[in-house]
């Protein structure tokens, strides 16, 4: 049985998730039109889902009644 390589982040989703997008919008906008292009653009795109479940799953009316 093999283990699992575990870490704690030092640094919020938020905060690594949105670093990520920074620098993969600067990524495509350099980049020429192309299949490399479009990946990044889908995966940017994936990343803005994932920010606005992990805001979803924050918000208030998602937490357990007291």
């Amino acid at each position: 049985m093999t283990h699992r390589r575990r870490y704690k982040q030092t640094r919020p989703f938020q905060d690594r998730l949105f670093d990520f997008l920074a620098e993969a919008r600067q990524k495509a906008e350099e980049s020429p039109d192309g299949i490399e292009r479009e990946k990044m653009i889908k995966r940017i795109e994936s990343a803005k889902t994932a920010a606005r479940i992990d805001a979803w799953a924050a918000s208030p009316k998602m937490h357990r009644p007291k």
